[in-house]
C-alpha cells in the first residue's frame, strides 16, 4: 500500500476508534433493581439509591425496573413501566434540539421518581429474597427498552442474601469452588440464570447487612461474582461498590 494511502487507512481507523469511544455518542439502555425486603430497612440503602441513581442515569438513554421481593417474579411491585429518555415524536416532532433536552431532563426525573417510589413499594405477604428472579426480570426488560440496543448497564441495591429456592443462601459453605460451580451449574441447568450478556453490572450494597455473619461475606461474593459472569457479564464488567 502506498504511504498517502496507509496514512489516509491508518487515520479513518483512528477516526473510527475514537467515535465508538466517545461517550457522547451513545447511551445505553439500563436496568435498576431495587431490594425492598429487609434490606431496605437498613437507613444507608435509601442514601444509597439517592447518592448514586441520579449519576446512573446520565449514562442512560433509557431505563427499567424491577424489584427484590420475597417472590420476585409476579410480584405487583414490578408494575413500574420503563422510561425511555429521547423526545418522542409527539413531544419533539420537528427534531428541536432545545425540546429534546428539556423532553430528556423531564423523562430523566420520571426515572429518578420511579426508583424512589419503588423502594417504598410493600409486599406484606411475601417472605424471604428473591434477589435471582429481579435480575431475571430486569435481564429481559433491559433489553425490551424500545429497541435500545446493547451494551447494557445495570445496577442493583440490594445485599444479595437470596433465601428462597433455587438459590438459599441462608446455608451451605460456598468458599469451596466446586461447591460454588455445582450451585450454578444446577441454576443454569434450570434455567434460573439471567441473561446478562453484553451487560455491565454494579452492585451498591453488598456488605450493609454483613455483620449478621461476616465470616461469609468473601464466599457470597464470590459466588455472585462467578454467578453473573455465568450469566454473560464480561468478567472485568462486575462491580461491587
Amino acid at each position: 500500500m502506498r504511504p498517502r494511502v496507509l496514512a489516509a487507512a491508518t487515520a479513518a481507523a483512528l477516526l473510527l476508534t475514537m467515535t465508538a469511544c466517545d461517550p457522547d455518542e451513545f447511551k445505553p439502555a439500563c436496568g435498576l433493581v431495587v431490594d425492598v425486603t429487609g434490606f431496605r430497612k437498613v437507613p444507608a440503602a435509601t442514601k444509597l439509591l439517592e447518592g448514586n441513581v441520579t449519576k446512573f442515569v446520565e449514562r442512560c438513554d433509557g431505563l427499567a425496573f424491577a424489584a427484590a421481593t420475597g417472590r420476585s417474579v409476579g410480584s405487583p411491585c414490578q408494575a413500574v413501566n420503563p422510561v425511555t429518555f429521547p423526545a418522542s415524536e409527539r413531544e419533539n416532532p420537528n427534531g428541536n434540539p432545545l425540546l429534546e433536552k428539556r423532553a430528556r431532563e423531564a423523562h430523566i426525573r420520571e426515572a429518578i421518581t420511579a426508583a424512589g417510589n419503588l423502594l417504598k413499594c410493600e409486599e406484606p405477604q411475601a417472605k424471604g429474597s428473591d434477589v435471582l428472579g429481579a435480575l431475571q426480570l430486569i435481564g429481559d426488560r433491559v433489553r425490551n427498552l424500545s429497541g435500545l440496543p446493547g451494551p447494557y448497564q445495570v445496577m442493583i441495591f440490594s445485599d444479595l442474601m437470596n433465601n428462597v429456592d433455587p438459590l438459599d443462601l441462608s446455608k451451605g459453605d460456598y468458599s469451596e469452588e466446586s461447591f460454588r460451580k455445582s450451585t450454578i451449574d444446577k441454576l443454569r441447568i434450570g434455567k434460573h440464570l439471567p441473561n446478562f450478556s453484553d451487560t455491565v453490572v454494579e452492585v451498591h450494597g453488598f456488605n450493609l447487612t454483613s455483620e449478621k455473619n461476616p465470616a461469609r461475606v468473601a464466599q457470597l461474593q464470590q459466588l455472585w461474582t462467578e454467578l453473573l459472569i455465568a450469566s454473560g457479564v464480561p468478567a472485568d464488567q462486575v462491580r461491587f461498590l
